[in-house]
């Protein structure tokens, strides 16, 4: 239908147009019309609807005001951001003033007192924390691979007790069509898990998962991923290494911290670690840290180097000679942001990444657009643990590029491509 179009086929587009037609014929005295017209975050104008925008076009072609001016200045009332603004109780010579008013009576009160604070956006910490007591100090490395995967939830979390978790306690009524993200990588590991122990009929164990939709749709969706889960296990076959090492505990002290935990995967070619999955900042830092690690432990017959691979292909870590350093700079790092919230974000810090990898000098344009998405998918400044570390502020700055560089130009530096599986 969409590539040979015929008389009386449907057209959203044209029956949206039909149906703003019959509203306007329909009206008698008045007929209203309202639209977001300015961004919530910075007040910045968003232009209305097609079918408004070419209304409002035509009673520019054929009408005037009685002065001769334009006519959408005086049809279109502009109203402000806040409802509290002054522009609603104050009286004024205005012709637009006319049209703004308000009945409300607690809102006039907080109008009269409204601009007098400072202009600045506030931060929810607006002084740093007193330091944290002594034991914050013996950090085991998978605690500093959480703070690091989101420093602004570590710090409500461990330091300030404020969390926003919580489960759904209704179960979904509507029948599903297709797999959400979380429910399609649950799939994918139950038949990776299959795959890599010899199962063959990864078809029948993906119908008795219960993640799948009924019918035809799940059945290709099915036979999708299981092909796909195949193919991954296939390539981590040669990938991996037929015999890994014991896992090798360890206790550094570094500076005036402690360091603790346990290296595995370990061969003597170095360590691995593979995720069915996309790479991303909460798995590339423990990779790196796990790297770091290793380089200062230097485990007795394993080679300083670590290998990564995934469905998008693989990794490799160098050696890291000022390993000790880095850890120590991110330790510092942590400590600080025990004490305030880091601009430093899941999403927005991975672009930064991929920008620095890829050589780019505009890395905050980058980052940016994670930080505050578009029509498909929700900014990561709606993200309930950075909206109260921040407030309304935008962070993505000069500080955010600062940390950003901190954290992964030594990664870059070290990064390199396997090709070679």
């Amino acid at each position: 239908m969409a590539q040979k179009p015929r008389r009386g086929d449907r057209s959203p587009r044209g029956e949206d147009r039909y149906l703003f037609l019959e509203a306007l014929l329909s009206a008698r005295r008045c007929f209203y019309l309202s639209y977001i017209g300015q961004s919530v975050r910075d007040n910045s104008p968003l232009p209305p609807s097609v079918l408004v925008d070419e209304l409002l076009d035509m009673i520019e072609l054929g009408w005037t005001a009685e002065d001769g001016g334009a006519l959408r200045s005086r049809l279109v009332t502009q109203h402000r951001l806040q409802p509290f603004s002054q522009a609603y109780f104050q009286q004024a010579a205005q012709e637009e003033s006319v049209r703004l008013f308000s009945y409300a009576e607690h809102l006039c009160g907080a109008s009269a007192v409204s601009g007098r604070g400072t202009q600045e956006p506030q931060s929810f910490v607006p002084e740093p924390l007193p330091e944290p007591s002594a034991e914050w100090r013996d950090v085991s490395l998978e605690q500093l691979s959480r703070f690091w995967a989101h420093p602004c939830e570590y710090l409500l979390k461990q330091r300030l007790g404020v969390s926003f978790d919580h489960k759904d306690g209704l179960l979904d009524t509507r029948e599903p069509f297709a797999l959400d993200g979380l429910s399609r990588w649950a799939l994918g590991q139950d038949l990776l898990a299959a795959a890599r122990h010899g199962e063959t009929d990864l078809l029948e164990l993906g119908r008795a998962t219960g993640y799948l939709p009924h019918g035809e749709a799940g059945e290709v969706l099915l036979r999708r991923e299981a092909g796909k889960a195949q193919r991954f296990a296939s390539s981590l076959a040669r990938f991996l290494p037929s015999e890994l090492l014991a896992p090798q505990p360890f206790r550094l002290a570094l500076g005036e911290f402690r360091l603790s935990g346990a290296l595995n995967h370990l061969s003597p070619q170095g360590r691995y670690s593979y995720r069915y999955g996309a790479l991303r900042t909460k798995f590339l830092l423990d990779w790196w840290l796990n790297h770091l690690a290793l380089c200062v432990v230097q485990p007795q017959g394993v080679a300083p180097v670590s290998y990564w691979w995934s469905e998008e292909g693989g990794l490799k870590l160098r050696p890291v000679a000022k390993a000790e350093a880095l850890l120590v700079d991110l330790l510092t790092g942590y400590w600080e942001g025990l004490q305030r919230p880091l601009p430093f974000f899941p999403r927005s810090s991975f672009e930064l990444f991929l920008a620095l990898r890829a050589e780019k000098t505009d890395l905050l344009k980058a980052a940016a657009k994670p930080w505050f998405g578009n029509h498909n998918q929700a900014g990561e400044c709606e993200e309930a643990y950075c909206r109260l570390a921040f407030l309304d502020r935008d962070p993505i700055d000069e500080a955010f590029e600062q940390w950003g560089r901190r954290v992964f130009a030594p990664l870059v530096a070290a990064l390199e491509e396997v090709n070679d599986v």
